[in-house]
């Protein structure tokens, strides 16, 4: 997960998943809560 920087979680929100090994990501950029529904849901 990064934050706003796109890098590192610690730059804080909005939040965005990024998966280094498939390069999937989540569309939103959100807290957490929504991205984590986000990816959990629609691209697992």
């Amino acid at each position: 997960m990064v934050g706003s920087d796109g890098k590192d979680f610690c730059s804080g929100s909005p939040y965005k998943v990024f998966c280094t090994q498939c390069l999937k990501s989540t569309v939103a950029n959100e807290d957490i809560s929504i991205i984590k529904k986000e990816w959990n849901e629609h691209l697992n």
